[in-house]
This record gives structure tokens, sequence and C-alpha cells, in this order.
């Protein structure tokens, strides 16, 4: 029988956990009442029972205790919860002209643009005759500075005068597009601002930790050392991804190459690092351990500054925190003699990681990174026992598929309810990619150790790590050209995520157990799910519509039916982004069209300035170009929808003269400006309309 005691994290985790989900998802303000209530029910039964009772009220004192950190949890994030501060930057009503904030993230080359991270300190307001006031404000803020403009980016503690307000993220504008909105709120990030050369002033420095200003600072001068030494940009980007945790230089071939073959894990600096890291470090620090009794504990003190200096270096992401907590429990445990269970060592770390950030539950690579953990520590011994070769290489072929198979095993129904896709040979990757890691990042750190103290020899050790990437990117291109290497359009709800989990917890009971009634369970699990798979796609499959989509400066729309979707525009890295999540939602096989293929498939008649055509029925007129005031209809054509599109009108009067329609779409072609006055004379005109640049996507429905 397991026995709970030793092992309190097991208990208390899950419990920590379900206050934090309680808390975002649910939105009930607790009141504090309730927090004391708890603590006084916890604190009476744990030490208001007399001795000779306790055993008998053990179980009730451990419910209480558990409890009242359900209730704590809950609270303590809605007290977090930024949005809800009285001084934060959203709840702040008074105009102001100015502003002064902080840098926190240094800025980091995006397509376009320089991208920084700032906390707000105080608003700037001048009034009528001109005096100026400072108010007190909080909030963090995404400034982006444009390429173009020649100007110095910001470092760690820049102190900025900024000219304007600060605008809100928007929520996505498209149906099931990713919500880059709600990604940044779990970062404490509401706010943003665009931000021209002659809109900011640096106003001086405001360090507030030298020692991440150190580390910001030591990472600059190793990307220095990366660009020095290796010439082959794919090379530098892979290099500067899996050492440094920076993904900003990754070529967009090479992140979906190693995206397809399910190697993306590798380039995301993790527990895989973290663990060679520390591979390394206890065998070149072995021989402390002969020297006394101190020599354990040097070691541990030298392993955990080693391992927290790099983890400062990698940005501090929640897969490195995790490893790197991790494993500083077991290098404590082995300096003091002290046994531990994995298990309640991972559950510890996960445990003080959400005290310290309760919303780094919410992150990706939180989740996928402690579920692989979990089944590599569970899973793994029982698939290595499959098989039991001889042959030393095969063995460890053997061993590391087996890692992989159980890794995977317990992170893809995350994998396809976040990403829609499915590696088939995630473990024929990992038999290159994971080698590959242990010599790129034991080769980095030989460059760094060069590059800084003998600069005039980095050319050596450069020009092998740059020869060792380039053979993995090689090795990961392959794979990604076997026939099906990924299976992609995977639509899965968090109903069916759920329920694939359950599946496969009875599964491992199954074997575990060996009991029936766990048969049972998993194919209730299964046909529910599969239930409410088929359910949703015959659902989609009845309607037959029209989507205009939001995507800037494109006239992009769906014309769906049943299973058949026709897409007008390119099959591009935007519509990748805005279009496919909905096509995956909807479970559609997209054909895109071009003016030149569109009479194919559709019902079109280009005339003049405009596009006619016909779906189910359903006449749609897309106007492209200003109407030159010559060419007129004998009689009003009869539409059922009016598309603007291209800045086309100045005014609606127009149409008056050509159409008889029912619908207005002012698409995302149209400047926000112009869109934004169709907009409002349409209002005054009383005419049905829908303007997609102002109020997002719109699906019109045919009967």
């Amino acid at each position: 029988m397991f026995k709970w005691v030793p092992y309190p994290f097991l208990r208390l985790t899950p419990v920590l956990i379900s206050g934090i989900l309680a808390a975002n998802y649910l939105h009930w303000r607790l009141p504090l009442s309730l927090l004391l209530t708890t603590w006084i029910l916890y604190t009476l039964l744990a030490f208001g029972i007399p001795k000779q009772y306790r055993y008998k009220w053990a179980n009730w004192v451990g419910m209480a205790g558990l409890l009242w950190l359900f209730v704590t949890s809950w609270f303590y994030v809605q007290h977090r919860q930024d949005d809800r501060q009285e001084q934060h930057l959203g709840n702040i009503s008074i105009p102001y002209t100015h502003y002064v904030a902080t840098v926190k993230e240094p800025s980091e080359p995006k397509k376009n643009s320089y991208q920084a991270v700032a906390e707000v300190d105080y608003l700037v307001q001048r009034d009528s005759v001109g005096v100026v006031r400072t108010t007190p404000a909080k909030g963090k803020i995404i400034l982006y500075q444009p390429k173009n403009d020649s100007l110095s980016t910001f470092v760690y503690g820049d102190q900025i005068l900024i000219q304007g307000q600060a605008q809100r993220i928007k929520p996505p504008a498209n149906p099931h597009e990713f919500d880059y909105r709600q990604f940044l709120i779990y970062q404490h990030i509401y706010h943003q601002h665009y931000l021209p050369k002659d809109q900011w002033t640096s106003i001086g420095s405001n360090i507030s930790n030298p020692l991440i200003s150190f580390a910001y600072t030591a990472r600059s001068r190793c990307r220095q050392v990366f660009a020095q030494g290796i010439s082959d940009p794919q090379a530098r980007g892979i290099a500067q991804a899996l050492v440094l945790g920076i993904k900003t230089e990754l070529d967009d071939e090479i992140r979906n190459a190693y995206a397809a073959a399910g190697a993306m894990h590798v380039l995301a600096v993790s527990g895989l690092h973290v663990g060679i890291i520390y591979l390394v470090l206890s065998f070149l620090l072995k021989p402390l351990e002969h020297i006394g009794k101190g020599g354990h504990v040097l070691k541990a003190v030298l392993c955990l500054l080693a391992l927290w200096a790099y983890a400062l270096l990698t940005g501090l992401s929640p897969s490195v925190m995790r490893a790197a907590l991790m494993f500083s429990f077991i290098i404590v445990a082995e300096a003091t003699r002290r046994q531990t269970n994995i298990y309640n060592t991972i559950a510890a770390s996960a445990f003080f990681l959400l005290l310290f950030d309760p919303y780094l539950l919410m992150s990706v690579g939180f989740q996928l990174s402690y579920l692989a953990v979990l089944g590599i520590v569970y899973l793994q011994p029982k698939i290595y026992r499959w098989f039991n070769p001889e042959n030393r290489w095969l063995d460890w072929l053997w061993g590391l598929t087996a890692v992989s198979i159980a890794a995977q095993l317990a992170t893809f129904p995350l994998g396809l309810y976040y990403f829609q896709q499915f590696p088939i040979y995630f473990w024929l990757s990992n038999i290159i990619v994971i080698p590959a890691a242990y010599l790129i990042l034991s080769l980095g750190l030989l460059c760094f150790a060069v590059g800084l103290s003998l600069p005039s020899l980095l050319t050596y050790p450069g020009w092998l790590l740059e020869k060792v990437i380039q053979v993995t990117n090689l090795g990961v291109l392959w794979i990604e050209q076997l026939p099906v290497s990924v299976l992609k359009g995977i639509y899965f709800s968090s109903g069916e995520t759920l329920l694939l989990y359950g599946a496969i917890g009875f599964l491992l009971m199954l074997f575990y157990y060996r009991r029936f009634k766990y048969v049972w369970m998993l194919s209730g699990c299964i046909g529910l799910m599969l239930t409410i798979h088929v359910l949703h796609i015959a659902q989609e499959y009845q309607k037959t519509s029209i989507t205009f989509y939001q995507v800037p400066k494109e006239s992009r729309l769906d014309l769906s039916s049943g299973r058949t979707n026709l897409h007008l525009g390119n099959n591009d890295s935007k519509a990748m982004y805005h279009i496919l999540p909905n096509q995956i939602y909807r479970g559609v096989k997209t054909s895109y069209l071009s003016d030149s293929t569109a009479s194919s498939s559709l019902a079109v008649q280009p005339w003049k300035n405009m596009l006619i055509m016909v779906w189910k029925g359903k006449k749609i007129a897309m106007v492209r170009e200003p109407f030159d005031g010559k060419s007129r209809l004998t009689e009003k054509l009869p539409v059922d929808v009016v598309v603007v599109c291209n800045n086309a009108l100045t005014t609606l009067a127009s149409l008056d003269s050509y159409f008889n329609y029912q619908k207005l779409i002012i698409d995302s072609s149209n400047s926000h400006y112009r869109a934004a006055k169709l907009a409002q004379e349409a209002e005054e005109l009383n005419i049905s309309y829908h303007c997609v640049p102002l109020q997002g996507a719109y699906e019109y429905l045919i009967d």
C-alpha cells in the first residue's frame, strides 16, 4: 500500500493547481471571511484536539488543511491578477499625454520591428494652464520599435519617457485564431505601444536587479560570440535557440522542419539541456567528493550555482525553472545523503514555481514539460523492458527510443490540442537530435569559454559547432521529407483531450491491475470522445456559409458547404495564422483559389471594377476599384451581398446606382480610417453592414 506521509507534495501540489484553475476559470471573487474561516477550522483541528484523539481525527485534519490550501491558492490568484489592482494602467481613467516606463526585457528582433517589455512607473498629465502632474501607475507593456528608423534599441534598466497612450492588446479577430492577448495576459502584459523614434526619449537608467542586468549583458555577449564563430545564419539560429533559448533568428524552413519531425522540443531550452549541464558538471566536479566531508557540500554548491546561472542566462523559461528546481532538490538530497522520491521531487518543484507565479500553470511549455517528465519517469522503465537487446549500441538506441515513446505518449494529447498535428517519426528524430543536442550544447559552452578568454582561437570550436548543426539539420530535413512525416489538421477540443488522457490512464491501470472493469472505463472514454467528435463534425457539415476574415490589407473569404471549402486567397503564412485554425475546427478540405482559377469552381463574372460570383444560390458583388462614373446599368443588379474592398469607395451613395443588396461587408483590405468612415455612413443610412477591420471576421450563413 502506498504511504502518503513521506511525500507531502503529492497531496499539496494537486490542490494548489485546483485552486489556481478555479480562480482562473470560474471568476468568482472569494470573500476574505471564507479564507479566515478555513484557516480557523484547520487551526482548531490541528492544534485544538487532545493528543490521545489526534490519530482518529488525522484524516479530518488533513482534509481541513487541503481545503485551506485550496481556498488560499484561489484567493492568492485573484489578488495577483494585475487588471484588478487599483493602480494598474488599465484601471486609471485620467487622461495622460506621456508616461515613464522602465525596460524589463531588452529589445529582440522580430520580422519588421524590435520588441521589448517595460514596466510603467508613472503617468504624466498637463492641465489647461500647463501645470505638469504625475500619477503612479503599474503594468507591463510591450514596446515595438520599427527597424527602418535606424534607432538604438532598448536594454534592461533603460528608463524612457514615452509620448502618447498605451493601447490595450486586442482579442483575436478571427474564429479559433491563436489568442495572443490571453497568452500575454498570462505573462501579466495587457498593453502595447508602437514607438517611432520621435515618440520616446531616454531619461536615465533604473536597474532594479543587478543580477538580471548581468545575465542580459552576458547573454548579449554570448550572442556576439556565436555571431563571430558561426558564419551560417541557419546554424547560428539553431545554436542560439538550443544553447541560449533565443528563437528570434530561427529560419522558418528549419523551424517547420523540426516541428514536422517532432524535434521542436530540442530548440526550446528545457530539462534535456539542464540535465546535460548537470551530467557534465557532475563528471567534472566528481574529484571533489574525495577531499573529505565538505567535498560533497562544495560540489553541491557549485552545481547549484552553475545550474541557476545557466537558467538565468536562458531567460528563466518555465521548463528551465522546472528542471533547475528539480535538479536542485536532487543535488541537495545527494549532498545531505537523503533518499528522495522522484514523484515528490517533481511535485515539489511545481509547487514552488506556482507559488512564485501561478500563471506558469497556463504556459504550454510548463504543461508539456511536466507531462513529459512524468511520462519518462513512469513509462520509460516499463517500455524499456519490452525488448532486451544484447548489443551495447542497440541497447543504447532502444533506451533512447523508449524515452521518446514515453514522453510522446504523455504529451501527444496536449500536442494535438495546441498544435493540431502529430509527428509520425518522432522516435527517429530523437535518435538524431538528442545526441546532437548534447554535442551542440557542449560545443556551445566551449565556444563561450574560448570566445570570452581566447577570442583568436574561436574559429576552431565555432567551425566544429557549425558543422555539427548543419549535419543535424540535414537529418531533420530528411525525416521531414519522409512519406506522411506529420499528420496535420487534427482538431481536438479541451473535453476530447481530457477524455483521451482518461483513456490513457485507464489503459495503464488495466495493464497494472489487470481488472476487467478498466476495459469498460477505457471503452467509455474512447466512445464518448468519438461521439463528441462526430457530433461536432456533423454539426459543422450541416452549415453552408461565407466567412469574411480579418487579414490586414487583404480580402480573404471562405465559401463553405459541408466538407467542401473554397478559399479566395493564397495559401501563405497569413492563411496559416489567421485562417487555418478555423478550417481545422470545421474539419473542411480547403482549395485555395485565385481570380484566374476561381472560375473553375465558382460561377464568376468579372465586370468593370468588380467581381460577381454565385455561391449556393447567393450572389456576391466584390467592388475592388472606384466607379468610373461612365459605366451605367440599365437597371440595378440584385445581389445578396456587396463587399467593398481596397478603399474602392469614399462614400456608399454610388452603390445605390448599381445594386439592390441586403448586406454590406466592408472587408479588411480597406484602411482602418476608410472602413470606419464607411461604417459610420452605413449606420446613418440604416444599412445592414459588417465592418471587418473594426468588428472582426464575419460568417454569413446561407439557409
